[in-house]
Parts: C-alpha cells; sequence; structure tokens
C-alpha cells in the first residue's frame, strides 16, 4: 500500500476535455487532491488531447510521481514531461498540451521500471533521457503522422 501524500503543496491544473475527465476528478478528489484550475474547454484553440499527458514540475518527488502514474494509468495515461521551468516546479498539468511542443517519454515499461526503483527526480531523467524519435511517435503518439509540425520540433 502506497503511503498516503499531502498533495497540498502542489497546484494541479487538469484539462476538462479529456475522453476520461469525469473519472480522472473522481479519481484525484477520492485521492486527496484538489484541483487548482481547469484548461481545454478554456484555451482559445479547444481541441481534445491526441495523446494523454502528464507534466510536473521538479519539485515532485519520485514516490509523489508514482502514485500519480498509478493513479492515471487506468484512464490512459500514456506520457510524462518533467518541466523544468523554476516558476512551475510545484505545477501539475493532467492532459498537458507539451506534446505538441517538447518530446514526452513514453510511459512504457521501461519508464515504469525506471520510476519504480528510481530514488530521485534525476535518477528517473537519467534513466529515461533517451528514446528515438520513432519509439517516441509508436508509443507516445500512434497518429502523429497527421499532426502539424510535431516531427520537426525535435
Amino acid at each position: 500500500m502506497e503511503r498516503e501524500m499531502d498533495w497540498s503543496k502542489f497546484f494541479f491544473f487538469v484539462n476538462d476535455l479529456l475522453p476520461q475527465y469525469h473519472n480522472i476528478r473522481n479519481a484525484l478528489t477520492a485521492n486527496g487532491i484538489t484541483i487548482s484550475s481547469l484548461f481545454g474547454s478554456t484555451s482559445i484553440d479547444k481541441s481534445v488531447p491526441t495523446t494523454f499527458v502528464l507534466s510536473v514540475g521538479m519539485d515532485i518527488s519520485t514516490d509523489e510521481l508514482r502514485q500519480l502514474v498509478n493513479l492515471l494509468r487506468p484512464f490512459g495515461l500514456n506520457g510524462i514531461t518533467l518541466n523544468t521551468d523554476g516558476s512551475e516546479s510545484r505545477h501539475v498539468y493532467i492532459g498537458s498540451y507539451l506534446y505538441e511542443k517538447m518530446q514526452v517519454t513514453p510511459l512504457n515499461e521501461r519508464v515504469i521500471e525506471a520510476l519504480a526503483n528510481a530514488m530521485r527526480i534525476e535518477d528517473l531523467t537519467n534513466a529515461i533521457s533517451t528514446f528515438s524519435k520513432e519509439e517516441w511517435f509508436k508509443t507516445v503518439l500512434p497518429g502523429a503522422s497527421r499532426m502539424r509540425g510535431i516531427r520537426d520540433s525535435f
């Protein structure tokens, strides 16, 4: 059993256009997580994410990240990004659009194993730092060839 986390130090932003949004919201609430704000339907370009990405700031611990990944995987989570922007170190974006701007780490068995064994976020980033474009597109964005401009952003 995982230990109870104090999620109050984080700001949770949830994309309300995710297909499983209502179930995700209920799961977050049931686990003591308060949603700070919604995005997606309030964005200028209101579009359903083509992939389900979790973006977290660098203040998150590996235990906290493990719990979030375990909580969100049943809803289709298939990628994570570690946001190194210091001003967002305590921000968690569920349903992030960062896949449009940067490479996302696919949430495959290799990453799950690295996450299970990592003691620090730095250990995790070192373990998963290298993915080929082909592996990323095959795992995270199966329909990526239809998306404009993403391949050129690497």
